[in-house]
């Protein structure tokens, strides 16, 4: 999720006596911009559901699919709505 840009790991340098050398530690993570969207693009129990029954159709899925296909039914429920997507 990192590498997608959806996560940051958040990482502080410690000293470790046993192996007499300084290493990296995860102490948390933090949400990107990215990672914001697709949680608020899924978080409808309803768009979640169909965004996963797509991925199982299609036979497997990767973070970018899961995105799109989210933000594809969200549009369609707000088009759905009568709202003014393009």
């Amino acid at each position: 999720l990192e590498s997608a840009g959806y996560l940051n790991i958040i990482k502080r340098t410690k000293f470790s006596k046993v192996v007499d050398a300084s290493y990296l530690q995860t102490v948390g993570y933090q949400l990107t911009w990215d990672g914001h969207e697709f949680i608020e693009t899924i978080r409808d129990p309803e768009i979640w559901r169909k965004t996963k029954d797509g991925a199982t159709a299609v036979g497997g899925w990767t973070i970018s699919l899961l995105a799109e296909l989210g933000k594809g039914f969200l549009k369609a429920k707000a088009i759905d709505l009568g709202l003014p997507i393009a």
